[in-house]
């Protein structure tokens, strides 16, 4: 949830870019939090199939995060809201909307790096959004497949691009979430119960907080290490 002028210039950057009914979803996301389909109908009174479409495009511009609420077993830690159990909730992601004010930045440093070449590829997926590798052929046809393959590996391996997938739409700390309820479940499985009540200190949950972030920053490591690997089925 954001403050009364940040959502104000998140609903402006959004207009800007997609348009007037895109926007006021964004404004009800951004000043309400997090909310399930039902509650944005009921709040934007926007019919449900032109919402369905808001949420894919804000998904594809990486501005959306996506959550349920079995995994928000811990929605009042994360300022969440009710919901039905296993129900999916969706949240604006307003660092990302906020960085879109640096485009020009980046193709400005794309040209600089990567050439003519490096500025057509950024700009394409500025545009777009989330795109396969494979996706690039029709949408920078001038571009030959050996030439995209190498900026593509150039650009990933200085961060200038990063890889993402499903597992990435959630929130970073819902994914924290789940992976120290994985580790809380994996160790109750392996104490007894007589040892099992010392997860509740406050030293233990620290403790798992940090093994579940060690974790977390490995499948996300593993997930770029698999994107240089295979860019030709990775998204961008």
């Amino acid at each position: 949830m954001a403050d009364q002028v940040t959502t104000r210039l998140c609903v402006w950057i959004v207009k800007s870019h997609f348009g007037d009914i895109i926007a006021s979803v964004v404004n009800v996301l951004a000043s309400r939090g997090r909310l399930t389909f039902r509650q944005l109908v009921v709040f934007t009174k926007i019919r449900p199939r032109a919402i369905r479409a808001t949420l894919l495009v804000l998904t594809q511009h990486s501005l959306l995060w996506h959550s349920s609420s079995t995994s928000a077993s811990n929605n009042a830690l994360l300022g969440g809201k009710e919901t039905d159990e296993g129900e999916e909730v969706f949240e604006f992601n307003v660092d990302e909307c906020l960085l879109r004010l640096r485009f020009g930045k980046y193709l400005l440093i794309a040209k600089e790096l990567f050439g003519d070449d490096g500025l057509l590829l950024v700009q394409t997926i500025l545009d777009h959004g989330r795109l396969r590798f494979s996706d690039l052929e029709s949408k920078i046809p001038e571009l030959d497949r050996s030439t995209r393959q190498k900026l593509v590996r150039k650009m990933l391996q200085r961060r200038f691009l990063k890889s993402t997938s499903e597992y990435m739409n959630k929130s970073r700390p819902d994914r924290l979430a789940e992976m120290e309820h994985k580790v809380l479940t994996m160790e109750s499985k392996n104490n007894s119960a007589a040892s099992s009540s010392a997860l509740a200190s406050a030293k233990r949950l620290g403790e798992i907080r940090i093994l579940a972030e060690e974790r977390m920053k490995k499948l996300e490591e593993e997930a770029a290490s698999l994107a240089l690997k295979g860019s030709e089925s990775s998204k961008v």
